[in-house]
């Protein structure tokens, strides 16, 4: 994912919105802890509070404090802007800006797929969806 961390890195908190689905807590793990081996400090839009975070992490057990912070944030009024996910955040979310939406892996059904990718391009400007 060397464009997304060029983009991240760059644009920083004018980065377009991402969501990476991932299946598993291991997985959200791993897309995790190699975006933020990447962009070391430029994770961060402010060193000096971890709010200001590029990168959320959205499933089941996520607090709902982290929640609320991706949701406001997506709305249009913080700085994450990508959110490693679990199917949870297909669910009943509804984000209007969402630029990319990466499959890290196939969905596992075909409705599964549809409704993630049917997170980006609300706002009907231009979007992708991308598998790896």
């Amino acid at each position: 994912m060397d464009w997304l961390v060029t983009i991240l890195k760059s644009l920083k908190e004018d980065a377009p919105f991402t969501i990476i689905f991932c299946h598993t807590v291991s997985d959200i793990v791993l897309v995790l802890s190699s975006l933020m081996a990447r962009l070391g400090n430029d994770a961060y839009v402010d060193l000096t509070t971890q709010d200001s975070c590029l990168l959320g992490v959205y499933y089941s057990a996520t607090p709902e404090s982290e929640k609320q912070r991706i949701t406001k944030s997506f709305n249009g009024a913080g700085t994450v802007r990508v959110a490693i996910a679990s199917t949870s955040l297909s669910m009943g979310v509804d984000f209007p800006h969402v630029t990319y939406v990466i499959h890290f892996g196939p969905g596992r059904t075909v409705v599964d797929h549809l409704q993630q990718a049917g997170r980006a391009g609300r706002d009907s400007e231009q979007s992708f969806n991308i598998i790896y």
